[in-house]
């Protein structure tokens, strides 16, 4: 099918409460929606996801760059020369690789809608179609954060990230040990620290909460830092997790050889969307290194697309729960789109949710939603 026409809309839908993390806060989803359109009719949906706190780009980059250069370079091209069309939009150029993701979305979503079939079934088929999901806390008090927990425990979630890195370290240990109390022994917990640690209090921090029981820690010190990660892998037993240091090929292949890294939080809108994500997952596959998945400032759109992702990768279906293929963690308000999965989907499915069987991605802009809330 040749790539006729592209449109971009951005949307802004405020949060019931703002969202902490060590990085900053925010208080609303700000993204761009890419609507691609085919010469039989179809039309595929896609999404750049904002802020990332580590692709160098603003969303007003990322319009220009889609207006101005990639719309330009793919219009007339065939929506199903997936490789080539990625590698036209260079997206081993760091700034390129939102952009780019929302692009590859679009055309997963508009490739299936003419095939009528799944996004999965076009990336390999299914490895399983449940899918465990993981709730993400936001920083908050450590009393606030065990509520909360006891909260989304309810809705059917057995495994919680614990967003640490704001205030002392002893309160980020505090946290750990309150919301362990409360949970109880069954539940997984994670802790996410976004870069925020130096080597040395990292090492400091996750000794003293070594008894925890905890499934690993993600991003504990600043992205690049490989000897960083060498020392403090050596100095503990919990596993190391990365997602901001991982949005390329050349990324993934210094983390294997690091040797320090043993979990991949793949998230496809900041490695460059499905493709890019399942090249990822190989590398990850051919050294043993079990992968999940992450979600950013998500709408549907995306998330839908990582159901598809994980439920089609070997790698993602080791027994660990995904962020990204979940509701979003961050309380967003609305939707722009006719279907969304919500906190009592995960608990009618017992902590699973599955990609849907509907042809593309299997979501529908909503335009009377998307209309309330443009930019």
């Amino acid at each position: 099918m040749i790539i006729k026409a592209a449109q971009l809309q951005r949307v802004r839908i405020p949060l019931s409460e703002p969202y902490h993390i060590s990085r900053g806060s925010t208080d609303s989803f700000r993204n761009i929606i890419i609507r691609i359109k085919g010469d039989d009719g179809f039309e595929g949906i896609g999404e750049c996801v904002f802020p990332s706190y580590t692709v160098n780009s603003s969303i007003d980059f990322a319009e220009k760059k889609l207006l101005d250069e990639f719309i330009p370079a793919i219009i007339g091209m065939d929506s199903m020369d997936i490789e080539s069309i990625i590698n036209k939009l260079n997206p081993g150029e760091r700034s390129n690789i939102g952009p780019v993701a929302g692009i590859d979305l679009a055309l997963w979503d508009l490739n299936g809608k003419a095939l009528g079939l799944p996004v999965y079934k076009l990336l390999g088929g299914a490895v399983t179609l449940d899918i465990p999901v993981s709730y993400t806390l936001s920083i908050a008090s450590p009393g606030r954060m065990a509520q909360r927990a006891l909260e989304m425990m309810e809705y059917g979630y057995r495994t919680l990230v614990v967003k640490v890195g704001v205030g002392s370290i002893e309160e980020d240990i505090d946290r750990v040990r309150i919301i362990r109390e409360a949970v109880g022994p069954k539940i997984k917990l994670r802790l996410d620290a976004n870069g925020a640690y130096t080597v040395d209090n990292a090492i400091y921090m996750l000794q003293a909460v070594e008894c925890h029981d905890l499934e690993y820690i993600e991003q504990p010190i600043p992205p690049g830092d490989i000897e960083g990660l060498r020392k403090l892998a050596a100095s503990t037993d919990i596993p190391i997790s990365v997602d901001e240091s991982l949005q390329n090929l050349t990324d993934a292949i210094n983390l294997v050889k690091s040797g320090a890294v043993r979990i991949f939080n793949i998230k496809p809108p900041r490695c460059g969307g499905l493709w890019l994500s399942k090249k990822i997952a190989a590398i990850a596959e051919s050294a043993g290194i079990p992968c999940i998945c992450g979600g950013l400032l998500a709408l549907e759109i995306t998330r839908q697309a990582s159901r598809h992702f994980v439920a089609s990768t070997a790698q993602a279906c080791t027994g660990y729960a995904h962020e990204g293929p979940g509701p979003a963690s961050q309380s967003v308000t609305a939707t722009v789109t006719n279907r969304t999965m919500t906190y009592q989907d995960v608990k009618i499915g017992g902590g699973f949710l599955q990609p849907s069987e509907r042809p593309g991605l299997g979501v529908e802009l909503d335009n009377e939603l998307l209309n309330q809330y443009l930019l």
